[in-house]
Parts: C-alpha cells; structure tokens; sequence
C-alpha cells in the first residue's frame, strides 16, 4: 500500500549528472547509491575514465525491502532499500570493487520524525555506531569481502 520510489527515478538522476561531469570534464562523488542498475552505470562510467566515485551506506547490506513489511520507520532510508536479488548485485559490484567506500550514512531523526505514519516519517537512519558490527557479519563473516578489501 506505500507508494514506491523506482528504481528509474535514482537511473534517471545518475545519467543526468554523468552527462554533465563529461560535459565538463569533472568529477564528483555518487552517495548514497541504491540501484544495482546505477551501478551498472558508473562501473562503465569508470571504464570510460571519466572521474566518478562511489559510496554506498553499509546498511543496504543487511537490510532489504522485504524488511519493509512492519512499516518499520527506522528502516526508511533514501533511497529506498532494494529486495534480496538486488542486494546480491549490489554485494557482486563490491567485490568487483565497483564502489570506493562503503559509509555508515549517518542521518539521525528525533522520534517525533520516527513516530509517524511510514509515508509521513522522515528517511534517516542511526548507523554510526552499528558500520563496523554490520560490515563485519554482513562481510567479514560471511567471507564476502577480506580484511584488505
């Protein structure tokens, strides 16, 4: 019954920006990125040298929309979580390391932004103090990625 945020929406604002920094000859820096399909994108982004990188916030690693069915507001993040197919490109362009940094995307809300409808409430989430936790079960443990990586 949430009405969605495609997929195409996060596509869409990548390839604008892209054709800008190639325009200008720049660079700039993509976080947070969600989209397995955005991706794609900057992976031949970077194949083409143009100057792009790449954050992805740790907790699209252990979290998915399927997560979603609570209505849980704490799990509200922009852009939105992807379903489990997705998250396993995501994980597959880690390793490939088509993503530079992973980060903890830090975004705090008070409750009164929390305590609300799911559409009403605010994106954001605690993960400061969660990043290395998460990055070590959802990565180190589960052999997807080394210490050197």
């Amino acid at each position: 019954g949430m009405l969605p945020i495609p997929e195409m929406a996060e596509t869409a604002a990548i390839l604008r920006d892209l054709e800008i920094v190639e325009y200008e000859n720049g660079r700039v820096h993509f976080q947070p990125v969600s989209s397995p399909k955005v991706l794609d994108i900057l992976a031949e982004a970077k194949k083409k040298q143009l100057a792009v990188t790449v954050g992805l916030p740790i907790y699209y690693l252990a979290f998915q929309e399927e997560d979603l069915l609570e209505f849980d507001t704490h799990l509200k993040v922009f852009p939105p979580l992807r379903n489990k197919d997705q998250q396993q490109q995501i994980i597959g362009h880690l390793q490939s390391k088509n993503i530079d940094v992973l980060t903890s995307a830090h975004r705090a809300q008070s409750l009164e932004e929390k305590r609300l409808e799911f559409a009403l409430a605010e994106p954001g989430m605690l993960s400061l103090k969660t990043f290395f936790s998460v990055a070590n079960q959802e990565l180190l443990n589960r052999e997807l990625l080394s210490w050197e990586d």
